[in-house]
């Protein structure tokens, strides 16, 4: 019930994983290679007040994953 058809659905997802394995892979490998820690963990001022993550800081995988979507879906509505 949202934008897409179930056929649009099934399509984006034939698209999507693949490449968001492949994304999430090369995002763990970029962070072992920048290896950048946390703010909270550079700064022991800096208090989050949601769930501490315990990966490193550089590259975010919430940015690489959003522009994943977005590039599938540029394929597929270009």
């Amino acid at each position: 019930n949202g934008p897409l058809t179930k056929s649009e659905a099934r399509k984006m997802t034939l698209r999507l994983l693949p490449r968001m394995g492949e994304a999430g892979l090369n995002s763990m490998r970029a962070k072992q290679i920048f290896d950048r820690p946390r703010p909270y963990k550079a700064n022991p001022l800096v208090k989050p007040c949601i769930e501490l993550e315990s990966s490193t800081a550089f590259p975010s995988g919430h940015t690489t994953y959003s522009r994943v979507i977005a590039l599938a879906l540029g394929e597929i509505y270009p």
